[in-house]
This record gives C-alpha cells, sequence and structure tokens, in this order.
C-alpha cells in the first residue's frame, strides 16, 4: 500500500450498505479505482441500483470491477454496470481463489496487481 493510494473498505458489507455509509467519501477524481462489490449481496438486495450510484460517484480515470465470485446472479450484475461506464472487469481464476471461494489466495492478489495498472 503507498501513501497516495486510499483504501474504503469494511469486510462482509453489502453494496447498498457501503453506498450508503460511504457515499461522502466517494466523490473521488483518482487515476484507478479498484471495486469489489456484490459476493455480499442477498438475492433480493437491489445491488443494480446501488453499484450504478456508486459508479456515477467515482471520476477515476481507470475503474475495475473484481468479479464476485460465490454469485451468478451479481456477476451479471457488477459486468452490467462495467459495460454502462465503459470500466473493466477482472475475472480472478478458480485456481487463484482460496477454500472459501471468496477471497484470492496470494497468487491471487499478486494476479489482481499485475492485471490492473
Amino acid at each position: 500500500y503507498r501513501p497516495e493510494c486510499q483504501k474504503i473498505a469494511i469486510s462482509g458489507i453489502s453494496s447498498p450498505s457501503f453506498y450508503e455509509r460511504y457515499k461522502h467519501r466517494l466523490n473521488v477524481n483518482s487515476r484507478v479505482v479498484i471495486i469489489s462489490l456484490g459476493t455480499n449481496d442477498l438475492k433480493n438486495t437491489d445491488t443494480l441500483f446501488s453499484l450504478v450510484f456508486l459508479r456515477q460517484s467515482i471520476k477515476g480515470k481507470i475503474v475495475y470491477w473484481i468479479e464476485p465470485t460465490n454469485l451468478s446472479i451479481k456477476k451479471d450484475v457488477v459486468r452490467i454496470v462495467a459495460y454502462m461506464f465503459g470500466d473493466t472487469v477482472i475475472s480472478i481464476p478458480k485456481n487463484m481463489m482460496s477454500k472459501d471461494r471468496i477471497h484470492p489466495t496470494p497468487q491471487g492478489y499478486k494476479y489482481l496487481a499485475q492485471n490492473t495498472i
């Protein structure tokens, strides 16, 4: 982690909860923004609404979305939002995921770092 980097994260948070909690800090104008949301959203959660509002707040020049690994419906939502804004979706190879199928292994994090600017 470098001094110019900013991390806004909380373990286990849903997309709507993240947006409500951090919307006042999302008007960022960073060169690169990486978003990893959707995995903790329940089936009836309005992920699309939350992610569109979140993405509208971000003025990053390059935005990456980490594809949710465990909910196929949320994968589609993340891909739709990324497409709407011309962003890139990164899918971590299954062999680089931990046993919980949610978090990357050390090789998975290295893969993320190598596939983002």
